[in-house]
């Protein structure tokens, strides 16, 4: 599979879950970036709607057009995620696009892995 359909089913699963529109409009913006058009991404929730239901169909094409105001607004480069900023290259860091280069979960500040439950792990 290509990149853009990697990020393509990644939409259509977080679609599925609900509860995720951050994700899924930062997926959604991936998708763009990638040159998956807006209409591909429509027609392919617009597909899972007889298994995700209405409900998450509607909040999956809210985070589309969403994700397509922005896109349209900033272009391919230099897309600061929402909560973020972009530094002096133009690429964004922190906020709900960074999410490749997040820290493992159960992570702490200082490095040491503190584990699901609060542990410690050596």
């Amino acid at each position: 599979m290509t990149l853009a359909e990697r990020e393509l089913v990644t939409l259509c699963l977080l679609a599925t879950q609900g509860g995720c529109e951050t994700q899924l409009t930062g997926h959604a913006l991936g998708n763009l970036r990638l040159g998956n058009g807006k209409e591909l991404l429509v027609g392919a929730v617009s597909q899972c709607i007889p298994y995700v239901g209405y409900p998450r169909a509607l909040n999956a094409l809210a985070c589309i057009d969403e994700a397509a105001e922005r896109f349209a607004a900033k272009g391919v480069g230099g897309v600061a995620p929402a909560g973020g900023a972009a530094d002096a290259r133009g690429e964004a860091r922190g906020g709900a696009g960074g999410f490749l280069r997040r820290k493992r979960p159960g992570t702490h500040k200082n490095g040491r892995c503190e584990g699901f439950w609060g542990g410690r792990a050596s």
